[in-house]
């Protein structure tokens, strides 16, 4: 309660300091109030986000180095000889990716399921799909219908982006990290975006307000 409260305090300082700035005449405070509660939004969600992005980041980067060295440790021990003499290719592919530059495969990784995630969360809030699909569904029938298709174009961009050498390789890498994210990204969204309706709606007021104001100044 007592944060909730100084929260609010903030925002009504900000808002007061904001008019003193920018010398916003009275008759347009109305447009340039809800602008100012959007930007401390804005804010609030991108903080939130980046730390989610950084631990996750963190997360998978450790992993991805555990994986190496417990695959050289692995191909040293006789099960591990045998298992490359058995499976040529696939130690092969395995060893290829685990080769490259894990800090910048964990970026992009990160970075190809964040950015799939929030854009199509933006799209799909914009055109009334989230309310209607996707914010009154259990957790299974989101991942069904949202998650795993989300999976199957992030692991499309890594493989567009020579990550992996196929597409399902590109599936498999990017299912945890977007099963993981696309739930904080469609939360942003939607405190974000707004939709299709209601945006032209506030358009509409914005414009007959400023014709307003300047039919009674003239």
């Amino acid at each position: 309660m007592k944060s909730k409260i100084n929260q609010i305090f903030k925002t009504a300082c900000l808002q007061k300091r904001c008019r003193q700035i920018l010398r916003v005449p009275e008759q347009f405070q109305i447009i340039v109030r809800p602008l100012i509660d959007y930007s401390i939004t804005v804010k609030d969600v991108a903080l939130d986000l980046f730390l989610h992005l950084f631990f996750f980041f963190i997360g998978l980067l450790g992993v991805l180095y555990s994986v190496k060295v417990l695959w050289l440790a692995y191909q040293s021990s006789p099960v591990g000889q045998k298992y490359t003499q058995l499976f040529i290719e696939r130690s092969y592919l395995i060893s290829e990716f685990l080769s490259q530059n894990l800090l910048d495969v964990s970026i992009q990784i990160t970075w190809s399921s964040f950015s799939t995630c929030f854009l199509i969360g933006c799209l799909l809030r914009f055109f009334h799909v989230t309310t209607v699909l996707y914010n009154s569904r259990s957790r299974t029938i989101k991942v069904l219908l949202f998650g795993l298709p989300l999976s199957l174009l992030s692991g499309w961009n890594l493989y567009q982006e020579s990550i992996v050498t196929a597409l399902n390789q590109g599936v498999i890498l990017a299912l945890f990290p977007t099963l993981y994210l696309f739930q904080k990204c469609f939360w942003a969204a939607t405190e974000l975006i707004p939709e299709c309706s209601e945006f032209f709606g506030d358009l509409k007021k914005i414009i007959l307000i400023v014709k307003t104001k300047l039919n009674q100044n003239r």
